[in-house]
């Protein structure tokens, strides 16, 4: 059940298991990386946002990111397209 917490992103579930998402962005962290789409929902349910982060891009922190873009239009998945731009 705990992993619902990185799945959740922000969202009500960041709140009841918040440990999870804070290890995850610090693992991201310690690793490198950086999460270009953080608080950003890229899921819906039943036709609206949930408010959670479920897809994931991760970019090296040297990594100049020049766009990062939820796409709003569903192309047959209930998760949207994530558009990014880095410049390496």
């Amino acid at each position: 059940m705990r992993v619902f917490n990185w799945l959740g992103g922000d969202s009500l579930l960041t709140t009841l298991f918040s440990n999870e998402r804070r290890c995850f962005n610090r693992l991201i962290d310690e690793e490198g990386f950086k999460n270009p789409f953080c608080r950003q929902p890229t899921f819906r349910i039943a036709g609206g946002y949930i408010g959670s982060q479920l897809d994931h891009v991760l970019v090296r922190q040297s990594a100049e990111i020049l766009s990062a873009i939820v796409d709003p239009q569903l192309y047959g998945s209930d998760h949207n397209p994530l558009l990014i731009r880095v410049r390496i």
